[in-house]
């Protein structure tokens, strides 16, 4: 039952009950398939027929809400087919009383029923009042359904033909171990829904494909469809039963199928030659290069006695394929025959399968393409080889940055000929990724025949990195990612260290306080700040210049120096000053791993007094001229300065000297020489050679004989040098 505008009727009929609320008004209840629900007076009621020719009936309650009494003194009238009639009789209706009657719809047809009911009532006048009585009308609008189920066989083409109960679905003669099927369609041509509880079949033979989840609905107009199939195991007639239960009743047919044996019989023609061939027989092609085509022709003959009808002829694998035969379907008559020409092209060397369908037999496929087929793999050290295909991706895993990496790149020839590898390689500039052990190219592969050469990784930079590798005519992608190298452990120097004398050459050493698991490689560098202005160039180390080279192989402590010690010397100089000795990291490949603000040596040369390092006394007379004392003095002064000039003389034996100390200032002189560009590749080294005149002349007399020896002392604002004693020739 369909029930509209309940809610609506209330509030029409309150509203006329305030109006007039002496009158009588209906509130009007209908109750069908347990269920109850409002309608108003016009609306409409809608009854569902379980199917043609069964009645069902919809029970209607009316119920007065007015004070006074309604009488219906006459049947109600039914207008319409006259499928719809109802037991309502002559009532009265007091106030709130009510009254029940049914409505019986009895469907002659599966159309739709629109019908009306009219029923009319008179309400009594109040007591006391005058004039005519109200004439009120009950009217409904009937609405009948009902469906009409239909179940129909399919034929090709889209005919559907009906096939009543009792009735049978005849299947083709079917070849044993093959399988024939028909459509069948559940149609609703009437105007009402039926339910559809179950859909069965019995027979061993027949099975039923696309059925939905039961139970299900079918409205009118609808169809359901399924597909029954046939699948004969023995020769002979064969039956079973399709059963449907609907809401119109039971259906019950006939499945009936016969099996029969098979009645095409086959011939191979390969190479000139013709040989007898079975279903399911294997076709062996013969061996085809790559890129050529070989062909057979299959004749497939009916030896039965009636005709036979072949409705698909194909094939699988990709490289067989038919390339003449019949168009389909073809009928062939008792003993007739056809022929395919069936054509293996194969895409690559090696054996391949497939498949040739004729009819319901099946033939399998073989052949093998001749020619090299190159495969592709690779193996990181440890790890499962990888295949990889052309244009694949060689793949190295992940690194740090420092670290290395290798994996073997393995090319086999997986083809039927001998395969050439004329070029291999990595196209790779950077030194990032390389290739090796290639060994001499071109190289001949035999079938089976493997060759191999190693990759490698050896990244400079966090990050992927990318290259391709060549082979022959194939490119593969090359790929690594690199990682941030382990920070930098502490470190320290050994040997010098603090304050050094000038002129000295000490050794230092550089030490990891732990082992580092990748190799470095390093840079010492001198940095000179001299406390007089000029930097000395003898400072530098013992290898020359102000850097050096180190490495500290993996996972070890000590620096090595290029002279393969772990110790390396540095020449002080002769200016007072400091010298810093800073060190740099990085990793074998070229990373940096210096710390930020990394710490250095520090080594101060202080200012000292003068040093002399060697002096020399000679004379010189000759004739005619003044005896001349020539004294020589070498040494450095870290304050690059020079005072006074001490010499004490000492007389020779039987020689008595009036004077024997004599100072010299060299203040002025030292001065102009140490302010002079001269002097700067000199650091605080110097050479000053003083004269004395020792007299003589054309008296001839050589008063050098008188001096045995000289003594030498320098001073300046840092104090007094060593002193030297220089003989006197």
């Amino acid at each position: 039952m369909i029930v509209r505008l309940a809610r609506f009727f209330f509030a029409v009929s309150f509203a006329a009950m305030l109006a007039t609320p002496a009158l009588a008004q209906f509130l009007i209840s209908v109750q069908q398939n347990g269920q109850a629900a409002g309608v108003t007076n016009g609306g409409t009621v809608t009854i569902n027929a379980a199917a043609v020719g069964k009645s069902v009936s919809a029970a209607v309650t009316l119920t007065n809400v007015g004070a006074t009494s309604a009488s219906f003194s006459a049947a109600p009238q039914i207008l319409g087919s006259g499928d719809f009639t109802s037991d309502a009789a002559p009532v009265t209706v007091g106030g709130l009383g009510s009254t029940t009657f049914h409505i019986v719809f009895n469907p002659a047809t599966a159309a739709q029923d629109v019908s009306q009911f009219i029923w009319t009532f008179t309400v009594a006048l109040p007591a006391g009042s005058t004039g005519t009585p109200v004439v009120g009308v009950i009217s409904l609008n009937l609405v009948g359904t009902a469906p009409n189920m239909i179940v129909n066989i399919i034929q090709t083409g889209g005919n559907s033909v009906p096939v009543p109960g009792g009735g049978t679905f005849q299947f083709p003669a079917t070849p044993v171990n093959s399988t024939s099927s028909l459509t069948i369609a559940i149609s609703n041509t009437g105007s009402g829904s039926s339910p559809i509880n179950s859909i069965t079949a019995t027979g061993s033979a027949f099975t039923l494909q696309g059925v939905p989840l039961l139970p299900l609905t079918l409205n009118g107009g609808s169809q359901l469809q399924l597909t029954a199939q046939f699948a004969p195991s023995s020769v002979g007639a064969q039956t079973g039963s399709l059963q449907i239960s609907m809401g119109t009743g039971s259906y019950t047919a006939s499945l009936a199928g016969t099996g029969t044996a098979d009645i095409l019989s086959y011939q191979l023609t390969q190479d000139g030659k013709t040989s007898a061939l079975a279903a399911s027989q294997t076709i062996t092609m013969d061996g085809t290069n790559v890129g050529a085509t070989s062909s057979v022709v299959v004749q497939f003959q009916n030896t039965g006695t009636v005709a036979v009808s072949v409705g698909s002829i194909g094939t699988s694998g990709g490289v067989f394929t038919i390339t003449d035969g019949p168009f389909l379907p073809v009928t062939l008559q008792p003993q007739q025959s056809n022929t395919v020409t069936l054509t293996f092209a194969p895409t690559q060397p090696g054996p391949v399968t497939g498949r040739l369908l004729i009819g319901t037999d099946t033939f399998v496929l073989n052949g093998t393409g001749l020619g090299p087929l190159l495969q592709f793999s690779y193996q990181v050290s440890g790890g499962a080889s990888v295949p990889v295909a052309a244009s694949g991706t060689v793949s190295f895993p992940p690194i740090a940055v420092g670290q290395t990496e290798s994996l073997q790149f393995t090319i086999t020839n997986a083809g039927t000929a001998t395969a050439s590898v004329v070029s291999a390689g990595v196209l790779d500039t950077t030194g990032v990724f390389s290739a090796g052990n290639l060994g001499a190219l071109p190289i001949q592969l035999a079938p089976n025949a493997t060759t191999s050469f190693s990759l490698g990784f050896a990244p400079k930079a966090v990050g992927p990195a990318s290259t391709d590798i060549v082979v022959n005519s194939q490119t593969f992608s090359l790929t690594g990612i690199a990682s941030a190298p382990p920070a930098l452990p502490a470190y320290h120097f050994t040997g010098a260290s603090g304050t050094q004398q000038p002129f000295t050459q000490p050794s230092l050493g550089l030490s990891l306080n732990t082992a580092y698991p990748i190799a470095l490689t390093g840079t010492l560098t001198i940095t000179v700040a001299s406390s007089y202005f000029v930097a000395d160039p003898a400072v530098q180390f013992s290898t020359g210049g102000l850097q050096v080279p180190f490495y500290i192989p993996a996972n070890t402590l000590q620096a090595v120096f290029p002279s393969g010690s772990t110790a390396i010397q540095l020449q002080t100089g002769t200016i007072a000053g400091t010298i810093v000795v800073s060190p740099a990291f990085a990793v074998a490949s070229g990373g940096n791993v210096t710390p930020v603000n990394a710490p250095g040596l520090q080594l101060t040369v202080p200012a000292q007094a003068p040093t002399i390092l060697a002096a020399t006394a000679a004379v010189s007379s000759a004739a005619g001229a003044p005896t001349t004392l020539l004294v020589q003095i070498i040494g450095y002064t870290t304050t690059r300065s020079l005072g006074q000039a001490k010499f004490t003389f000492t007389a020779s034996s039987g020689f008595t000297l009036g004077a024997s100390q004599v100072t010299v200032d060299l203040t002025g002189a030292s001065t102009l020489w140490f302010l002079s560009t001269a002097s700067q590749p000199t650091g605080g080294e110097f050479d000053v050679e003083i004269p004395f005149n020792l007299g003589g002349g054309s008296s001839g007399a050589n008063l050098s004989d008188s001096i045995s020896g000289v003594s030498i002392v320098l001073a300046n604002g840092t104090g007094s040098s060593n002193t030297v004693q220089v003989a006197v020739p």
